[in-house]
């Protein structure tokens, strides 16, 4: 794994299992790998990014140092439902601009698919960049808006998703209990 890659912990970090010892789970290759993606992509993946940026400042911060000194581990930042919308971009767009070590990815299936149809995945793009941001923000859009919308949209789809398992298995159950 690139040293810029590594977590600045990794000894403290690394999961006991040594099935999950990479914090990564996509060997990188050199070569670059360009992909064309609009302006809400970009605004989507810097938020996500600064995400990332915020979770690891409080992992990487003295009292969470003394946490995982104890024993502790931390729970893994989950990016979820990250498959492409839009048909002109790349299909594996933000699993590649997400790919982060201490990272869940919930992607749909289709994704995983093309995912594993990539023979290269390229480099990981370069970690946050507070230029995008702050260019959205000159533009007049707010970036903390439009990351509070998308935290919301994901909760209400998690929770869909959830009421839709319930009652499935209230129905499987229904079903059983007259057969």
């Amino acid at each position: 794994m690139p040293e810029s890659l590594r977590p600045p912990n990794a000894e403290l970090l690394a999961p006991a299992n040594p099935c999950l010892s990479s914090p990564l789970l996509v060997t990188f290759c050199s070569a670059p790998v360009v992909y064309f993606y609009s302006a809400l992509d970009k605004l989507g993946i810097a938020i996500a990014r600064d995400a990332y940026e915020r979770y690891r400042t409080l992992l990487d911060s003295p009292r969470w140092e003394c946490i995982l000194n104890a024993g502790a581990h931390p729970q893994r930042l989950l990016w979820a439902s990250t498959g492409t919308k839009d048909p002109k971009a790349s299909e594996i767009l933000y699993v590649q601009a997400l790919v982060r070590p201490l990272t869940v990815n919930t992607m749909p299936e289709v994704t995983l698919k093309a995912l594993a149809d990539h023979k290269e995945f390229g480099e990981a793009l370069p970690a946050r960049d507070g230029k995008v941001l702050a260019e959205f923000a000159k533009s007049g859009i707010d970036t903390d808006a439009v990351a509070a919308q998308l935290l919301g949209e994901g909760v209400a789809a998690f929770a869909k998703s959830w009421d839709d398992l319930l009652a499935c298995i209230a129905s499987k159950t229904s079903k059983l209990k007259a057969a």
